[in-house]
């Protein structure tokens, strides 16, 4: 009994600590984390994304995500709740090595474009033709299928069913794409090796303190690595994201 013990303890530990070492761009991606009043969060406007990369040379390799997680669609006439839905842009598909069965390589060619997980297209169509077909979401947004693309390892730290396009969101919730207001986006940089992280997140500041208005915007920015963020954001608010905590898995 005890050597079980230590065996699914050992996997364990092991599991832990193998998030994202799939991925062969996981050392240079970061996660930006707003620091207000000693607590860091990782969400902002959608759209002071393009403000920040209009104006920072260092953020022009990124990408914006929204963390939608479960949402309401209809399939084939058929209601359905789906888990693991998020909407971003092409780049997500680079910086964190999706790869695709069906369709291209970029597949969001449009803000009406999805693609899902092969098996969630299995699970929705399981006669096996989802390209090409149509989702409703909330039932007042048509998304078309333009791709799948292959399950994504389970030490991955986002593992989409789905993924929308973000743009759809113009029409789906303007407010959340238009306003400052609205901080419900995860924003992803693939940094130079070079860059000086600390000077890159003072003119992140900069650009806060002009796209919200306020001359003594009190918050600060850091970078958080991706290979940090499954086992070292259990301080983090406003999260999402499925995580663990480095103090547990140090017991063992």
């Amino acid at each position: 009994m005890s050597l079980a013990v230590c065996l699914l303890i050992a996997l364990f530990v092991q599991y832990e600590y193998a998030f994202e070492k799939h991925n062969p761009e996981a050392k240079n991606i970061y996660r930006l984390l707003n620091d207000f009043d000693g607590e860091r969060d990782p969400i902002h406007p959608l759209v002071f994304y393009g403000k920040l990369t209009d104006a920072i040379p260092e953020l022009n390799d990124g990408v914006m995500v929204d963390l939608n997680n479960e949402d309401y669609f209809v399939v084939d006439n058929e209601q359905w709740i789906l888990s693991g839905v998020i909407q971003t842009t092409n780049e997500f598909f680079d910086l964190f090595n999706i790869q695709m069965v069906e369709g291209p390589q970029n597949p969001l060619t449009d803000a009406s474009s999805a693609v899902l997980s092969r098996s969630e297209a299995r699970k929705l169509f399981p006669d096996g033709n989802a390209v090409g077909k149509t989702i409703r979401q909330r039932n007042n947004y048509d998304f078309t299928i333009r791709g799948i693309y292959e399950d994504l390892p389970v030490t991955t730290t986002y593992r989409p069913n789905l993924i929308l396009n973000i743009h759809a969101k113009e029409v789906t919730d303007n407010h959340q794409y238009t306003s400052m207001k609205n901080e419900s986006i995860h924003f992803f940089f693939r940094l130079p090796e070079n860059a000086d992280q600390a000077s890159v997140a003072k003119k992140i500041r900069e650009q806060a303190r002009t796209a919200y208005g306020i001359d003594d915007y009190k918050g600060t920015y850091v970078f958080q690595p991706l290979t940090d963020i499954h086992l070292r954001s259990s301080d983090t608010t406003w999260d999402s994201t499925e995580r663990s905590d480095i103090k547990v898995v140090r017991l063992f």
